[in-house]
């Protein structure tokens, strides 16, 4: 879907993972840059704000659950609302439960995976620029994964920097959740049968960001 200023829009999306790329251009008024926001409402359950900024122009890729979880939205329909002075543009693409790692290229090209095909030697790396959502393909066992962020940092100073991580089969980590303009640190992922624990196969990395960004994962 796609518009200009506010406006108020629906969308099916039936069940399953979906990427969704945002974007906005022209987005100022006499003060200088203005608020984009775009808020999902699910009918059946389910809020999610995949866009909350003060930018003249900006694009990210965001993740979206539709299922049966706890703050999932219910399949069917879904009101996208949009608060916005210039012109917006929002395009979903659904995810394959059973994919393996897939690249995830935002529509501004600011973002691009760099996963090591031997994610399944136990090796797996992402890396890019900006808010982006991209996919890991874990086996079982133990990873150590090395989380680092550079010229994260806009017109206010230092931004947030997050990386979430999401299975398809169950589990959730948050690896960083900072306000560094430059930062790293390694943290522990557990894929396995633990209650706690990623199913193994894919996972959805989530990431927040203004500068650039790097994942590198090994299995222990």
């Amino acid at each position: 879907m796609s518009g200009r200023g506010d406006d108020v829009q629906t969308i099916n999306l039936s069940r399953g993972v979906w990427f969704c790329d945002v974007s906005v251009s022209g987005n100022a008024g006499a003060y200088g840059a203005s608020n984009f926001v775009i808020q999902f409402t699910g009918r059946n359950g389910g809020f999610d704000l995949l866009a909350n900024e003060i930018e003249s122009s900006w694009s990210a890729r965001k993740r979206v659950s539709v299922g049966d979880g706890l703050f999932d939205f219910g399949p069917g329909t879904i009101d996208v609302e949009v608060t916005a002075e210039g012109s917006w543009r929002i395009s979903c693409e659904a995810q394959t439960s059973t994919s393996s790692a897939r690249s995830g290229t935002s529509s501004s090209s600011t973002s691009r995976s760099q996963q090591s095909d031997g994610a399944n030697r136990g090796r797996a790396r992402l890396s890019g620029r900006g808010d982006s959502v991209q996919t890991m393909a874990l086996q079982a066992g133990v990873w150590f994964c090395d989380v680092s962020i550079s010229a994260n940092a806009d017109a206010y100073g230092a931004s947030n920097f997050i990386v979430e991580l999401t299975g398809r089969n169950g589990g959730f980590d948050l690896l960083a959740n900072e306000i560094e303009s430059q930062w790293s640190g390694r943290k522990r992922v557990s894929v396995g049968d633990g209650i706690f624990d990623f199913g193994e196969g894919t996972i959805d990395v989530e990431v927040t960001a203004v500068g650039q960004w790097e994942i590198a994962c090994a299995r222990q």
